[in-house]
């Protein structure tokens, strides 16, 4: 199998789109373009000319496909109508367009919010139980079109709803993440559902906790950046640019005893205001001092190219954190630190509100749009929508 590579591009002091390593690219090649923030204007500066014959191009993130006609008619004009697009489930006719494999247990039930959508995804679950939930009314799949009310949930307990996008704008779009949401709660308040999970082709929410979440503007955030000493003391180190200053960090007037400046006090004591709060953890381990920003781009990137690990990342979604053990739920992140000696930390706890009020038990979808990296965790897993291309 070809390696897949990815088309890398920047924009000039014109504000031009270049790309970078056209030059690499090679007849018959799998290549994929990551849209940044959706912008679409690195397609428009795909010359044709300069792509080789017979590649395959595949663009996850491009999820509305009228918008940009023209651009199919120009990446596909003079002769060059081998080199097919691949769209990832856009609303597109192109034959080009390609679903997710979701791996659906043939003992889970499956629930579409429409008809298309079980036109579209009804493949992927060909062995489990289809239903609609259309209107408030719960409706058991039988085939050719056709389909039963019920009334109450017996023969399942775990639910998986199926959707092409989950977002947080149109409050009139029932894939709105409240909208979901309520969706959720109907179905574990009236028919007994116990666990629903989402499987999502595009997210556009980055924390659907926080976006759900009550009373945000109330609640704490914190960052901090430090260094795992092997003999387990601490050296720390705020820089003002982007910590998060909702809990001020000040050494000379905390009342902090300087003289004990072990990991897991100083750890204990900088976090107790996150004492029995759900909350929102992540962190991220490097060899050396980087910004949040830094640590991010690097660890996205050495994901997309297949680069040797050289920064680790974790989250903890959802628990109620211990300040006197410094644990969400049962991860004790003093054992996670102790792993990294010699090694810097970014780590960012922030307290995600009325955990109640979320009926959505764990979504899955893809790093399509850019706005989640590939990882996994008890509520979320981001899976690399590129892994659905390279079969083709």
């Amino acid at each position: 199998m070809k390696e897949i590579k990815v088309l890398q591009y920047k924009k000039n002091s014109k504000f031009e789109i270049e790309f970078t390593n056209l030059e690499e690219i090679k007849e018959g090649d799998k290549c994929v373009l990551f849209l940044k923030d959706g912008a679409l204007s690195p397609i428009f500066y795909l010359d044709p000319l300069k792509i080789p014959e017979n590649i395959k191009l595949f663009i996850p993130a491009l999820t509305d496909i009228k918008i940009i006609d023209r651009v199919i008619l120009h990446l596909t004009d003079d002769g060059y109508d081998e080199n097919p697009l691949y769209t990832f489930d856009a609303d597109s006719d192109l034959e080009k367009n390609i679903l997710p494999k979701w791996n659906i247990p043939e003992d889970k039930a499956v629930l579409f919010l429409s008809e298309s959508d079980c036109d579209k995804y009804k493949s992927l679950s060909k062995k489990s139980s289809i239903y609609f939930y259309d209107k408030k009314v719960l409706y058991r799949y039988l085939g050719n079109g056709s389909r039963r009310e019920i009334f109450s949930v017996t023969e399942f307990k775990n639910l998986l709803i199926i959707i092409p996008q989950l977002h947080a704008e149109d409050k009139s779009c029932h894939y709105h993440i409240e909208n979901i949401n309520k969706i959720c709660k109907e179905l574990k308040e009236k028919y007994g559902v116990e666990r629903i999970e989402l499987f999502v082709s595009h997210c556009f929410v980055e924390n659907y906790f926080d976006a759900l979440s009550q009373n945000k503007e109330n609640l704490l955030k914190l960052e901090l950046s430090f260094k795992i000493q092997e003999d387990n003391f601490y050296k720390w180190n705020i820089d003002a640019e982007y910590s998060n200053q909702d809990i001020f960090l000040d050494r000379e007037n905390d009342n902090y005893d300087e003289s004990d400046q072990n990991l897991h006090s100083w750890l204990s004591y900088r976090l107790k205001e996150f004492d029995r709060k759900q909350v929102f953890i992540s962190l991220y381990i490097s060899e050396e001092l980087l910004s949040p920003k830094q640590a991010k781009e690097q660890f996205i990137t050495q994901l997309i190219l297949r680069q040797p690990s050289n920064i680790y990342y974790s989250e903890y979604t959802g628990g109620i954190f211990s300040k006197g053990e410094i644990k969400v739920n049962n991860h004790y992140l003093k054992s996670i630190l102790e792993q990294y000696s010699g090694k810097y930390c970014i780590f960012k706890i922030e307290e995600i509100g009325n955990f109640s009020n979320i009926f959505i038990d764990k979504i899955t979808t893809t790093n399509s749009t850019g706005i989640l990296e590939v990882q996994e965790s008890d509520r979320l897993k981001v899976v690399d929508c590129v892994e659905f291309f390279k079969d083709l």
